[in-house]
């Protein structure tokens, strides 16, 4: 799961123990602040904590203003309890706005003072806070734990909500943590606990929380019961929930080819997600609709939708980049406070040093008899403490080592971010600017249906060159700044090339080009399904682009006892022997090429290529000879270890 859709989920379900927000609950408890009679004791506390916690989701500026309102009134008027509360709000508050450091200080905090004051309660929800912390710096097995903790002590003090809170972040932290069966089971529990309690809204959330897990599974019936249930028992009624159910129920017809069936359920899920504003459930919604206009050839809807889409993708970009931001202070102010810890350290121990040595020269006064044995003893002391120092000084350095080695990661970063925008000025702008003409051309009418379709095909080569490029430009700026990390399973190799061939149809008829495809019976790999799609597309891309007019391709297979090749040849221009050497080392325009129509690339499919191929152990070999052809050959494991 990527950080955007955790952070996401997290944040509509993380603290729901607390309610959501209404004006006329937040108008009552104000009204009621505003008319508390004088002297000011713990019930204004409470009500001010009651304020700043309703706040939550929508206002959490105003959360924080109340919650420090009632931590001056607590300290105060000696009310630890209240002081204890108002500051897990503090927590909760900055974690909504993404300042996770200042939420780790707050959540620590309240952990302290709740078992300074055997708090249970208090200590519950600042060790459900620290947990959801440590999920968004991919810390999941520490999340875990502190939400196991959590659980314990609502269980203990009877805390219905808070229980079933823990239980969605406990299948959360598994999902993560890359344990589904085990996720599943706390949602089961979870289930269990909510139907016993009519908690209706948390039953809806660990419904589809576990349709997901089963659809990442691909157990889609099983995922398809789990939304329909959601969907079928009025006291569920939930906008954000039910938007989520009937977009995991189009995904799934869309990839069975019911697109009459997505359409009809992801509109519905628009609908839902629209009343609540939810922005990625908008963003979901509009890809699966965009993907099945198109699969129905209904390009007019689909380019609608498309563009929505965009709109609300960039604005989710933006938030998950600040959030990515905020992770980053987080992780160096924190490598900050140990370094100054030491420092501090340090000052303790000179100041140590210090008063002894006062002593010892108040006492040469008044005990010259013991002047000998004093200055020894000081002078093994003296060594001893060098010697503390000197292995402090080695630990500062190795901290300055590590700061080190985090801004040269920084610096990365901001490299990948130049040559992204680099990619985007200059190869991206190019077929946008050819779009847009041939459209306001269209717009300004004259053409001829000769003309017309001229312009149609054109144009909608034109999408299908920029929509690769832009998956490429994704994948690629992605693989960049996450890294790459596979997730393997058994899939079948030749379904993969059959699924991504029927992408290519139009672009194979327009070149003429003549496609085998030749299937054998076992075909099943051990690797990444999305990895391997990425991997076959670009290679059968690259084919059909320096493939001319109506040359051959052929796609086959070839195994052993332990791994299954697969062979993608073309009748295309070749490529010579000093550019088959950089082709995986080198991305831009120093290794793109225009295809036999001119197609253009932005010279990353081949090293994306190679990245996931190397991290689901695969290998890569290239013949060919310019003027005649290409023939890339790709080595797939049949089986994971241990099997």
């Amino acid at each position: 799961m990527n950080n955007r859709l955790l952070c996401f989920l997290v944040f509509k379900l993380a603290f729901m123990s607390t309610g959501f927000s209404q004006e006329s609950s937040t108008g009552i408890l104000r009204a009621r602040i505003m008319n508390y009679p004088a002297p000011h004791d713990t019930g204004l506390v409470n009500l001010l904590n009651s304020i700043s916690a309703e706040y939550m989701l929508v206002k959490p500026d105003s959360m924080i203003y109340f919650a420090s309102k009632s931590i001056q009134l607590a300290r105060r008027i000696k009310y630890p309890l209240g002081e204890t509360r108002a500051i897990g709000n503090m927590a909760k508050a900055y974690y909504v706005k993404g300042s996770y450091d200042l939420s780790l200080k707050h959540a620590i905090s309240a952990k302290s003072a709740s078992e300074k004051i055997n708090d249970r309660l208090g200590l519950a929800y600042a060790l459900n806070s620290i947990g959801l912390i440590h999920l968004t710096q991919n810390k999941s097995a520490e999340a875990i734990q502190d939400f196991l903790r959590a659980l314990k002590l609502a269980t203990e003090v009877n805390n219905v909500k808070l229980q079933a809170s823990v239980y969605i972040n406990l299948g959360l932290a598994y999902t993560e943590n890359n344990r589904p069966d085990i996720a599943l089971k706390y949602l089961g529990i979870g289930l269990e606990h909510c139907n016993k309690y009519s908690l209706n809204s948390y039953s809806a959330m660990l419904l589809n929380r576990m349709a997901e897990t089963y659809y990442s599974l691909k157990k889609y019936e099983k995922a398809l019961e789990h939304y329909r249930l959601v969907l079928s028992k009025p006291e569920y009624e939930n906008s954000w929930e039910y938007s989520l159910a009937y977009s995991g129920i189009a995904r799934i017809q869309l990839e069975r080819g019911l697109s009459a069936d997505a359409i009809e359920n992801a509109e519905k899920a628009l609908l839902y997600a629209r009343e609540v504003n939810a922005k990625y459930d908008i963003s979901r919604a509009l890809k699966i609709l965009y993907s099945a206009h198109q699969k129905q050839n209904d390009y007019s809807n689909a380019f609608k939708y498309l563009e929505l889409e965009r709109i609300y993708s960039d604005s989710l970009f933006n938030e998950a980049k600040e959030k990515e931001i905020n992770r980053l202070n987080l992780q160096l102010k924190q490598a900050e406070n140990i370094q100054l810890q030491k420092l501090n350290e340090q000052n303790r121990e000179q100041l140590k040093f210090i008063r002894k040595v006062t002593i010892v020269i108040a006492a040469l006064a008044f005990f010259l008899l013991i002047k000998t044995i004093l200055i020894f003893r000081v002078s093994r002391q003296k060594n001893k403490l060098n010697h503390d120092l000197k292995l402090k000084s080695q630990a500062v350095e190795e901290q300055n080592q590590l700061i080190l080695k985090q801004n040269v990661q920084l610096e990365n970063l901001n490299q990948t971010k130049d040559q992204l925008f680099s990619i985007i000025g200059h190869d991206l702008r190019a077929p946008f600017g050819s779009i847009i003409k041939a459209m306001e051309m269209m717009r300004e009418g004259g053409m001829s249906d000769t003309e017309l379709k001229f312009f149609l095909d054109g144009f909608y080569e034109k999408l299908r060159e920029t929509s690769d490029m832009l998956d490429n430009l994704v994948t690629w700026a992605s693989s960049q700044q996450f890294g790459i990390k596979a997730r393997p399973v058994n899939i079948d190799l030749g379904r993969q090339a059959d699924e991504i061939l029927s992408i290519y149809d139009t672009l194979l008829k327009e070149k003429n080009i003549e496609l085998k495809h030749v299937r054998v019976p076992d075909t099943n790999v051990f690797a990444d399904p999305d990895h391997v799609r990425i991997i076959i597309q670009n290679l059968i891309a690259n084919a059909i682009k320096f493939t001319p007019q109506d040359g051959k391709i052929s796609i086959f297979y070839s195994a052993d006892a332990d791994r299954i090749a697969i062979h993608i040849t073309d009748s295309g221009i070749g490529i010579s022997a000093g550019k088959i050497s950089k082709l995986f080392n080198l991305a831009g325009k120093e290794i793109s090429t225009y295809g036999t129509k001119n197609e253009k690339g932005i010279g990353i499919g081949l090293l994306l290529v190679k990245k996931f191929a190397d991290e689901n152990g695969a290998q890569i070999s290239i013949q060919s000879k310019v003027g005649e052809g290409s023939e890339f050959t790709v080595h797939f494991g049949r089986r994971g270890p241990g099997e």
